[in-house]
């Protein structure tokens, strides 16, 4: 009876803590800055111009369901690509899972490699800025092959 109590309470703790990254991520967040980093010490950095990154409202009920919290990259230029993401804290790190919606038409390839992946979150300046960063997250861009992306955005 006691351990059964201890693993509800844990569950309870850890479903605090995603409900709490939950709603610090919510909104629309201005992409300042995506580098990419190679093994080899390349790197690539990208400034997209006007690109938006909005990560729609989810739940802690639909968090636990895979594909059901959604966010749109939007960009200049007529850029629209969906994804899904799962959020998971706890009392040390936040992780956001982004996929590919699947809705997405082929001239987006090179966006959801901007965002697809397992992503370790850190906040500053008060959560008004995000830093997204996914090592071990392999692309190939123009030749050259990344395992590192760092995002930088600000809470518009």
């Amino acid at each position: 009876m006691l351990f059964s109590l201890f693993l509800l309470t844990l569950g309870f703790f850890s479903c605090s803590k995603d409900a709490k990254a939950l709603k610090k991520i919510d909104g629309d967040w201005k992409v300042q800055n995506i580098q990419f980093l190679a093994t080899d010490g390349t790197s690539l950095d990208v400034t997209p111009t006007n690109a938006i990154l909005s990560i729609l409202s989810c739940d802690k009920k639909d968090n636990q369901t895979p594909n059901a919290c959604s966010m749109t990259y939007t960009q200049e230029g007529n850029v629209s690509v969906n994804f899904s993401y799962q959020i998971s804290a706890d009392k040390d790190n936040t992780n956001i899972s982004i996929r590919d919606a699947g809705n997405n038409n082929a001239t987006s390839d090179q966006y959801i490699n901007y965002f697809k992946g397992s992503n370790a979150l850190s906040f500053s300046d008060k959560d008004t800025k995000m830093t997204m960063d996914c090592i071990g997250c392999q692309m190939t861009i123009d030749g050259t092959t990344f395992t590192s992306r760092i995002v930088s955005l600000s809470k518009k």
